[in-house]
């Protein structure tokens, strides 16, 4: 027995093997591998691999050889170039072994590429090739090469004209808009090339997508879909994998969602696949997920609901904070939103409010805001979708707006291309506000509802769901419908409802937030009509919701009533 250092190439990947020449003296048993690979196991249980271990085994026997180890990849290609973890086991450990056993020789090798050093390491170690299924190939003589390169050209021939069939067979399915294989698509479950939907995912997308319309963040939806106590357990992607913004938002912009069959960018049909959302909804939350204003998160830690929504009447936004309550010592303090720039030197004077009284009035303006789309706003799910596609058309004309300012500024465009670029952008700007308006979908003020049964039954059950939304999305749902604004009052006097201003934001306002002159400008829209009526309003709202107003009973209902009635009598 001796050893030697070789250095030998597989599949094109130089390895260093240490081998060893092993002479077997009479009556020794001959030691064996075997190898056993199936190039598609669509069942993942191993069952053609194994009944090829049970054929080589028995010709094990036959042969009188000792088997040492068995080697196997289940459901890997020997064609495609991938590495094989079983075969290249195998042949760093060839000095242990004189006989490879396999059910034909097309299992160890499919290409001529690695052919010829497969030959070239088991001539060198003196090793009989036995198939159970072809019988012997000693590659130590060149009869035995030549029929294993005669034998790899045909499998390299077959390997090539099945790689062309499914090719074929892709391409014809693609044109039919058929299920081509691969890793199943979430949402759906094909059967074959047709296709199926997934009723539990296909659901999950579709409210995912409205509430991406509705404000709703990636993020949220995807701690909803991990969370292993959701009913039915976790909604795991396809791999089984949790889910994160970025894989989510892909899966959300899909057009296969609304039943678009696409190939390289191509449309081949839109009538085959079942959709899970319309074509207005899908292209809606393409719009929404594709606008670079789009936060999809206030804060990673959001506790309160309106610090850095909030705004001075200086323009800077406020903060949490706390403040003392009264003369007594052992008193708590009072959480409050403040200025960023309180205590500046050199800034002015700046605001700050008591944060519950302002967390009450921000749950009021959303309830009355509720209420008012309720009555006006269209029960339809696609114009719904449109309503939200026109306001992200209106924020990237916005963008495109702020960008071509830049433009000027570096040189890149003159001013006169400026104001005929701005011109073409104030027409399209009122076309989509023109169509947003006959739509009606701008909030009604306060004593301009619509009241009715359905009305209040719609108003009073989104108002419910927001109050039991994440804080993260109550605070998106704020942002992206008011401008929040709080004014100086008497110093040292009781809350003062009229000193917070919120204002219903234009469909160009999405994500923007204004400077001082600018949040001068708008429209100041009363809480109710005296200061002391605000505050009744306040107080009942405190009442209601240290009574338990985020259940659904019936006190619930009578106080959203009174509620109601009194928003008529403004």
């Amino acid at each position: 027995m001796h050893h030697q250092v070789d250095t030998r190439c597989n599949g094109g990947n130089t390895q260093v093997l240490k081998t060893a020449c092993i002479g077997y003296g009479v009556g020794m048993t001959k030691k064996a591998f075997i190898y056993c690979r199936i190039s598609q196991d669509r069942s993942k249980e191993g069952l053609g691999v194994a009944r090829q271990e049970a054929d080589c085994r028995a010709l094990a026997d036959s042969l009188g050889v000792e088997v040492v180890e068995v080697f196997t990849d289940n459901d890997m290609s020997a064609s495609n170039g991938r590495k094989r973890p079983g075969y290249e086991s195998m042949l760093m450990r060839l000095a242990e072994v004189d006989t490879i056993l396999c059910w034909h020789n097309d299992r160890l090798t499919r290409k001529m590429v690695e052919l010829v050093p497969f030959i070239e390491l088991v001539e060198a170690h003196s090793i009989t090739i036995q198939t159970v299924s072809a019988g012997e190939y000693d590659l130590r003589t060149s009869t035995g090469k030549m029929i294993a390169h005669i034998m790899g050209s045909v499998a390299q021939k077959e390997a090539d004209q099945m790689a062309e069939r499914m090719k074929r067979k892709r391409v014809e399915l693609a044109s039919k808009s058929r299920y081509m294989g691969g890793p199943r698509p979430f949402g759906w479950n094909p059967k074959g090339s047709d296709w199926d939907l997934n009723v539990r995912e296909a659901e999950a997308l579709a409210k995912a997508s409205y509430a991406i319309l509705e404000g709703s963040s990636l993020r949220a939806i995807c701690t909803d879909w991990n969370d292993p106590e959701r009913e039915g357990g976790a909604l795991l992607s396809t791999f089984g994998n949790d889910w994160h913004a970025n894989s989510l938002k892909r899966t959300l912009m899909r057009p296969r969602n609304a039943g678009f069959f696409v190939v390289k960018d191509q449309v081949m049909s839109d009538d085959v696949v079942p959709p899970i959302v319309s074509e207005e909804v899908w292209r809606a939350v393409c719009t929404v997920l594709d606008n670079p204003k789009r936060r999809t998160s206030m804060t990673r830690v959001a506790k309160h609901l309106l610090s850095g929504i909030a705004q001075c009447s200086c323009g800077q936004i406020t903060q949490p904070g706390k403040i003392k309550d009264g003369k007594n010592p052992e008193t708590p303090k009072a959480p409050i939103y403040k200025c960023r720039d309180i205590g500046k030197k050199g800034t002015g004077s700046h605001v700050a409010k008591r944060m519950e009284r302002m967390d009450h009035m921000a749950e009021v303006w959303v309830w009355r805001m509720l209420m008012n789309g309720a009555g006006n706003e269209s029960k339809s799910p696609e114009l719904g979708a449109k309503v939200a596609e026109l306001k992200a058309e209106l924020a990237n004309l916005a963008t495109r707006e702020a960008e071509a300012g830049d433009a000027v500024a570096t040189g890149l465009m003159t001013f006169q291309q400026l104001q005929a670029f701005n011109q073409s952008l104030k027409a399209q700007r009122e076309a989509l506000e023109s169509e947003l308006g006959n739509i009606g979908t701008h909030v009604v003020r306060a004593g301009m509802m619509v009241d009715s049964a359905e009305t209040r039954q719609v108003a009073d059950d989104r108002f419910r769901e927001w109050l039991n939304l994440p804080v993260d999305d109550r605070r998106a749902f704020i942002s992206a419908n008011f401008h929040v604004v709080m004014l100086k009052g008497k110093s040292g006097c009781k809350f003062n409802p009229e000193t917070v201003s919120f204002v219903p934001r234009s469909p160009a306002d999405l994500g923007a937030r204004f400077d001082a002159e600018q949040l001068a400008a708008l429209e100041h829209v009363p809480f109710a009509e005296t200061p002391a009526a605000g505050l009744e309003i306040l107080e009942r709202w405190r009442a209601y919701r240290e009574g338990g107003g985020f259940d659904r009973s019936l006190a619930t209902a009578k106080y959203l009533n009174t509620m109601r009635e009194h928003a008529m009598s403004n």
